[in-house]
């Protein structure tokens, strides 16, 4: 049986939408310094440049100073998968986001008020990103992280974050007896997803 403390989650995120960050970005994109000649310059301007550009503004969804949260899913041990997402009526919405992270912050606070212990966070990656990028995504958007979000979660601490990827990397174990390791045989959650 999964314990009820153990959240299972996953992010999805987006590049920045701000088009101050955008124009900031797209100062900052120069040719690569081995070009000297003006006539290679304004070819690479013309011809590499927009690329260039767009390659920059796309690496934004993997920095929470600057990336948005596209959407969040979560389980509470071997209970249903929750789902929802940061599109408003017309797409992104910074608001829903918000509401969005302040949520999934606030089920976990409930969660470890009702069992007396702070939740273990399970996932692939979360220690090196989705962790992170909540963390720095929620401090953009003045929402207060809860004070005992692991963001510096030492690995062979186990009780704070079970990160799959990471014990695939260190132990070189396979996936199936990692996860039987995280959750136990058999026991995964189900997967009916709610939206919003």
């Amino acid at each position: 049986m999964i314990p009820a403390t153990h959240i299972f989650f996953d992010i999805e995120t987006l590049p920045t939408a701000n088009p101050d960050v955008i124009a900031d970005i797209e100062a900052s994109v120069r040719p690569p310094a081995t070009m000297k000649k003006a006539e290679t310059i304004a070819r690479w301007e013309a011809e590499e440049r927009p690329a260039a550009v767009a390659e920059a503004v796309a690496k934004t969804a993997l920095d929470g100073g600057y990336g948005l949260v596209a959407s969040i899913a979560w389980a509470i041990g071997g209970g249903p998968v929750v789902a929802a997402t940061s599109a408003g009526q017309h797409g992104y919405d910074e608001a829903v986001e918000r509401a969005l992270i302040a949520g999934l912050f606030g089920e976990l606070d409930r969660l470890r008020e009702e069992f007396k212990v702070t939740p273990t966070l399970v996932g692939h990656c979360i220690s090196s990103f989705d962790i992170l990028f909540l963390w720095r995504r929620a401090l953009v958007l003045g929402i207060t992280p809860p004070h005992w979000w692991p963001v510096h979660a030492a690995p062979w601490k186990t009780d704070d974050v079970q990160d799959r990827a990471q014990c695939l990397t260190s132990t070189g174990s396979s996936t199936r007896s990692t996860i039987t390791g995280l959750v136990g045989p058999a026991s995964y959650p189900r997967s009916s997803t709610v939206s919003r």
